[in-house]
């Protein structure tokens, strides 16, 4: 056995994933393994396709990129592994918080009739990704002190003459006008009012009845359409980060994230 598949087999253990009065049977083993290979296989595959143009980019930047050879897919690649250490960044953070948790962490709490966890988990999702693009964008521009103050001011100036002014583009009214909603049921939630109640109002399920009108596949679609359209403003910004997807894509040919 090679020591990297003991390390293995003692960490499926340590988690709890390995039954230990069944080591001997190899078929269980095996597949095991198998499936915990498949899982790091997926969770690379993706990391690389959501991380490559992000790479690409930051090398642009610095000008660690010859431009003359970005056709070159060999020489793109050596220079990325070359730098990788110095390419993992914070943005791993929020990709892993918001497609690693807030959403499937939603839909578990719709699951289990918690509609005020999910609202929460929901519009933490959106701010996330709101947050996510203010710090691309703005950076290196603005220090990170100055990039906080910004992405610290409330979602309605955010998503209004913010996002105008930094992005020169408004967000879709029938979008921000649906993150708004959901926002407004957020804080009733969260800053929730005690106030009298009378019997009528004590025998709602929820203090505040306009979530049971939340259909959640469809507000996952929506924070699927904000991400398509914050992406599309920071194309129209930065012209080296399209050039840095359309060399993930076609040159590396990678399946790009958004």
């Amino acid at each position: 056995m090679t020591d990297g598949l003991q390390s293995l087999i003692l960490a499926l253990i340590e988690r709890g994933l390995l039954d230990t009065s069944r080591l001997s049977d190899r078929e269980y083993v095996r597949a095991v393994l198998q499936e915990e290979l498949d899982i790091r296989a997926k969770a690379g595959e993706f990391f690389w396709r959501k991380l490559t143009p992000s790479m690409i980019y930051a090398l642009l930047q610095e000008e660690k990129l010859d431009r003359d050879r970005l056709r070159d897919a060999e020489y793109v690649k050596s220079v990325i592994l070359a730098n990788l250490d110095d390419l993992i960044n914070a943005e791993i953070d929020v990709i892993i918080e918001y497609r690693g948790l807030f959403i499937p962490y939603a839909r578990d709490a719709f699951a289990a009739g918690g509609l005020e966890a999910m609202v929460v988990l929901l519009v933490t999702a959106i701010e996330h990704r709101i947050n996510s693009f203010y710090r691309q964008v703005l950076h290196p521009k603005l220090g990170d002190e100055m990039i906080t103050e910004a992405i610290r001011s409330n979602m309605h100036t955010k998503m209004g003459w913010l996002m105008l002014l930094v992005s020169g583009h408004e967000l879709p009214s029938e979008l921000k006008t649906k993150i708004n909603r959901l926002v407004e049921i957020r804080n009733a939630i969260v800053h929730y009012k005690f106030r009298p109640q009378s019997f009528e109002d004590m025998r709602l399920r929820y203090p505040v009845p306009q979530i049971e009108e939340i259909d959640i596949e469809e507000t996952i679609e929506m924070i699927g359409e904000l991400e398509l359209v914050l992406e599309s403003f920071r194309g129209d910004m930065c012209s080296d980060w399209r050039l840095a997807k359309e060399i993930a894509t076609n040159v590396l040919g990678i399946e790009i994230e958004v």
